[in-house]
């Protein structure tokens, strides 16, 4: 059998020409990953609080839990996931649902990005600042970087992602 296919795959030139076509198109396709648990540690500092302490972390804005998620965020995940889950925001102080909000946000902020930046814009840095900063912020700064710039507040929070990434 195996003969047989190196025999189709070599011998036939569209068979080559698919190969290339999905090989391309699955570099097209990549998309960036962000790494949720460096995510969180730029937030909040994780380990801590997966080991229970700190475990009612609220932010100045009223984001709540590990990954500090929004009440935006929370409404976005009530509304979206396909499992129909609803939370409340006072889960979001366990850590499983703040995790698993969090995971299914960025997500969302990719297509967010694909929808309304285009696809070439979602790279991890960008999903971090539209993470911290909002999308309705990226997408004017990737229309007017000069005039629009990413807030000193902002790129601290992505370097202190990429920090705990190592």
């Amino acid at each position: 059998m195996k003969d047989r296919l190196m025999f189709y795959f070599y011998g036939s030139s569209i068979c080559n020409i698919l190969l290339v076509i999905f090989l391309c198109s699955c570099a097209i396709t990549k998309t960036a990953t962000v790494d949720i648990y460096a995510l969180c540690e730029a937030e909040t500092h994780c380990v801590s609080y997966k080991e229970g302490r700190n475990a009612y972390i609220r932010g100045s804005s009223g984001e709540r839990g590990a990954w500090q998620i929004s009440t935006m965020a929370l409404s976005d995940f009530n509304r979206y996931n396909k499992e129909g889950l609803l939370f409340v925001e006072e889960d979001l102080y366990t850590f499983e649902v703040s995790e698993m909000v969090a995971n299914f946000y960025v997500s969302r902020i990719k297509d967010m990005i694909t929808k309304l930046c285009g696809k070439e814009y979602i790279t991890e840095r960008n999903i971090l600042i539209a993470w911290n900063w909002g999308i309705g912020n990226l997408q004017k700064h990737i229309k007017d970087p000069e005039g629009y710039p990413v807030p000193f507040m902002v790129e601290d929070f992505v370097k202190k992602y990429f920090k705990n990434k190592e």
